[in-house]
């Protein structure tokens, strides 16, 4: 889209890094360009706050906490109840970071970026969000969580799709009017009518890298193919959701449902874009209202233990996220790595004992982080981080301390689906099958886009017979890799031997 909104969860991966990067500077630097002052220096402290799906960290104060997540709460089961599958319940939390101020926001991302989701490096969801979103726009804070809730069922969407959904059900959470789906989003209305037609066969392709200036083309279209399918071709619609749930490449998920839209048939994808083009110009299109219920008053009740973030621990929150992200960078956007090797330095400088960045700096100086993380689990016993990192730092023959390790961030964080899935891999590789099962279930509800989750899940349910469940997840295990491994190989040689081919490829 043109509007200053553009960008949300859809931006260039490039982009999202270099809001990630940038938001870093809100809590941490000395000074920003508008004149803020970092905690440490005066500024105002960050704090993380809890309800029973989200942790909210923000300098913004308390009472505001307390409505916020609130909010989120109330917006987060109208989602829930408009995403395909939405009566059953989404695990874990999502982490929510928003800036108090639109002006620190506002100077350190020149693309004026909505709100973006993403993976912590901890395994944690994450939604960064600046206040001016927050405070004007709450379809964008509904798109995110959509993004969310969706990784149950679609654990690798394909991106049309993932966007088109999110879009479809982000007006959930419009002020003002009763709750519906599929309403024009708000910052669609005015690109609607001179909207460049795209060929409906350019969005099954749409990948992570298409060119910035096409992301918002592309969105605008992904929205209208969903809202057309819906309300014109919902039986094949609910077909191909089902398949794109049984983990089906999405290719022939798309010719299996819908036929008479071949993508390779260009007379096909001819007379299906003059159909979208239609609808589009015609407009009066359908809404769906939700019923989501109310969401439980306790669950928005804040931790009475709500803890303060330091300095250092802001440095790394938003560090994390911006690492998370660069991989998938389309451009290479984003901050030097010279700087982020700067903003580390300064976070161990702050907190010299901080689980997460001293876990970074092994990474970056590829050592091992078993001695200084070990220190500051004996200094911090009630930090779930670093006995998650301890864990996974120790070498893999010490199976007595990477167990106890990880059991003891699950009592903390029972929520750490990287916890789980580390607790599980120990049980596995010591060949305690039976506990390692519900670990590795676990695992997956709280990490549905793991590869690593899935394939542990694959080959413990294969050995207790669940051999179509087993079946479906290694193709999904499949999928979510970049590249096969030796030791896929090997599982899946292991799964065929127990249970046969696959049934679908």
């Amino acid at each position: 889209m043109t509007s200053a909104l553009a960008s949300r969860s859809a931006l260039s991966r490039g982009a999202a890094v270099a809001a990630s990067a940038l938001l870093l500077l809100a809590g941490c630097h000395r000074r920003l360009p508008v004149g803020t002052l970092c905690s440490v220096h005066g500024g105002e402290g960050w704090r993380e706050y809890r309800s029973a799906h989200f942790r909210l960290s923000t300098d913004f104060d308390r009472g505001w906490a307390r409505a916020g997540l609130e909010r989120l709460e109330r917006i987060r089961a109208l989602v829930v109840a408009a995403v395909p599958g939405g009566a059953r319940e989404v695990p874990g939390y999502v982490r929510v970071v928003v800036p108090a101020t639109d002006a620190t926001y506002s100077a350190l991302n020149e693309r004026q970026v909505a709100g973006y989701f993403t993976m912590g490096v901890l395994g944690e969801p994450t939604i960064v969000l600046p206040a001016w979103t927050w405070k004007r726009d709450p379809e964008v804070i509904a798109h995110e969580l959509a993004h969310q809730v969706m990784l149950r069922d679609y654990p690798r969407p394909p991106r049309w799709f993932s966007e088109g959904l999110a879009q479809f059900v982000e007006t959930v959470a419009r002020d003002g009017e009763s709750p519906a789906a599929g309403r024009v989003p708000a910052t669609r209305v005015a690109d609607l009518p001179r909207a460049r037609r795209v060929m409906p066969g350019d969005l099954p392709a749409w990948r992570e890298r298409a060119p910035a200036k096409d992301e918002a083309v592309l969105e605008l279209w992904s929205w209208i193919l969903y809202g057309w399918l819906r309300s014109e071709r919902e039986a094949q619609l609910l077909d191909y959701q089902r398949r794109l749930g049984r983990f089906e490449d999405p290719e022939r998920a798309w010719t299996g449902a819908f036929p008479e839209f071949d993508p390779s048939d260009p007379e096909a994808m001819a007379r299906l874009e003059r159909r979208l083009d239609v609808y589009r110009r015609k407009g009066g299109f359908r809404a769906f209202p939700v019923s989501g219920g109310d969401a439980d008053a306790g669950s928005t009740a804040v931790d009475p233990g709500d803890r303060v973030l330091s300095s250092a621990d802001v440095h790394v929150l938003v560090l994390d996220v911006g690492r998370s992200l660069a991989g998938g960078a389309a451009h290479g956007a984003g901050r030097p790595a010279a700087d982020a090797a700067a903003n580390l330095a300064q976070a161990l400088r702050e907190d010299p004992l901080h689980p997460v960045a001293l876990a970074m700096r092994a990474a970056e100086e590829k050592s091992s982080a078993v001695e200084a993380i070990r220190a500051s689990t004996s200094e911090r016993p009630g930090d779930w981080r670093g006995w998650l990192l301890l864990g996974m730092a120790l070498p893999r023959e010490d199976r007595d301390g990477r167990e106890s390790a990880f059991r003891r961030a699950i009592d903390l964080e029972p929520e750490s689906g990287l916890a789980h899935l580390g607790l599980a891999t120990v049980l596995w590789t010591g060949q305690r099958w039976d506990d390692a099962l519900p670990e590795a279930s676990r695992a997956v509800a709280l990490l549905p886009s793991n590869a690593d989750a899935a394939a542990l899940y694959a080959l413990a349910t294969a050995r207790v017979g669940g051999c179509e469940e087993a079946s479906l997840m290694e193709q999904l295990a499949e999928r979510l890799r970049p590249a096969v491994e030796e030791d896929d190989e090997k599982r899946a040689a292991a799964i065929r031997d127990r249970c046969g081919p696959p049934r679908l490829r």
